[in-house]
């Protein structure tokens, strides 16, 4: 005699299978969200950069020292950045140093191109 199964019940090999295809789905889902993050971060780095350091250093409208950064409109990160600037400046001065040493060099090679071109005409 076998045993029928009834609708709901399920085999464990059927559970790890719908198991399988919902995690596969979720992170699918995740992928295509880390992914449009990434591309919006590639294509506005420079706002980002710009705002996270304006964020970092200004004091919001409104907020008095009575009331508690938490309180403020800054959001948790905002406060983790306050709270935490001493430690992140050093961090975010190594990190921008070689940006700026290679936007440096390359404006000086540029400007040594232009007088070698004004020397050359000039003979």
């Amino acid at each position: 005699m076998t045993k029928k199964r009834s609708k709901k019940s399920r085999t464990p090999l059927e559970i790890w299978t719908s198991e399988r295809h919902r995690t596969e789905r979720e992170c699918h889902m995740q992928k295509q969200k880390l992914n449009s993050h990434f591309n919006y971060i590639q294509q506005n780095p420079g706002q980002l950069v710009a705002s996270g350091i304006i964020e970092l250093f200004s004091v919001p409208s409104g907020v008095t020292s009575e009331c508690p950064p938490s309180k403020s409109k800054l959001g948790k990160l905002g406060d983790f950045l306050k709270s935490s600037g001493n430690g992140l400046l050093p961090a975010m001065w190594e990190i921008s140093k070689p940006l700026l040493l290679r936007w440096a060099m390359a404006e000086i090679g540029v400007v040594l191109q232009r007088i070698g071109k004004k020397q050359e005409t000039d003979c």
